[in-house]
């Protein structure tokens, strides 16, 4: 009880109970002021090529064994996180976790001026463990969000993503070829910055001769970018891209083929 520990910058708070050790049950309230998990990540090799790209996708991620024994049931908060780069702050998580069934619910945060909620149930009992996730991403300015993942601002706007996937496997590789669900994603109000745009979509060229320039860069201003995504194996396909400008409208289709 009463628990108080300083680990690297961060401070921890909270209770923690541990009963039967050979099948561990634990009981566990945490709070950290503060963490940035980018710090405990192994750096990356240099000069990796395919051959390490290959070999990281099929390792297997999670510890079948071990979950399968531990018995947990926690509540977590987390004043500011950082995680592949990625700032939230206010974040509060319950995990229950019992013979191989993990389930994360809720679990929320805030980041870049919107909330994000999601559940995510990891069935480990079987041979083949299964993955299933709603993630609902509310008000999130995209620009900030794109700029700390990629030093670039593609697509600014308020965002709103509503996602329900499911897959199954233990590496990487296998959970995307196995990945069905369905993504819902919208930007309002907001800016392409991509002066190359106007040249791979020939039929509004002449639209795209009214160029604005934010930052010494061209930009197309939209009041609506949308679209929903099916998921099959691995591919994520659309026929209902839309996007609405001042000058004009543009809809479309395509797949994505993430595996």
């Amino acid at each position: 009880q009463g628990l108080k520990a300083r680990v690297d910058k961060s401070q921890l708070s909270g209770n923690l109970s541990i009963a039967n050790f050979s099948a561990p049950s634990i009981r566990i309230q945490l709070t950290v002021n503060s963490i940035n998990l980018d710090d405990y990540l192994a750096p990356a090799a240099k000069g990796a090529g395919a051959a390490q790209a290959k070999a990281t996708g099929q390792q297997e991620l999670l510890p079948l064994d071990t979950l399968r024994k531990v018995n947990i049931d926690g509540n977590f908060k987390i004043g500011n996180m950082v995680v592949n780069k990625i700032k939230m702050s206010n974040i509060t998580a319950k995990v229950n976790a019992k013979q191989g069934l993990i389930i994360i619910d809720p679990a929320n945060a805030q980041l870049y001026k919107g909330s994000y909620k999601g559940r995510i149930t990891i069935d480990a009992k079987q041979a083949t463990p299964t993955m299933k996730m709603r993630h609902e991403l509310v008000g999130i300015r995209s620009e900030g969000l794109l700029f700390d993942l990629f030093q670039d601002r593609y697509i600014s706007g308020g965002t709103k993503l509503i996602t329900e996937l499911s897959s199954r496997g233990n590496s990487i590789d296998a959970l995307l070829k196995n990945l069905n669900g369905n993504t819902s994603i919208a930007f309002n109000d907001g800016t392409i910055r991509d002066s190359s745009l106007a040249e791979k979509v020939s039929l509004a060229v002449k639209a795209f001769e009214k160029k604005e320039l934010e930052d010494g860069k061209s930009v197309v201003r939209f009041t609506g970018l949308s679209g929903d995504f099916k998921t099959t194996n691995g591919v994520f396909a659309t026929d209902n891209l839309s996007l609405l400008s001042p000058y004009f409208s543009i809809s479309g289709k395509g797949t994505a083929d993430v595996a």
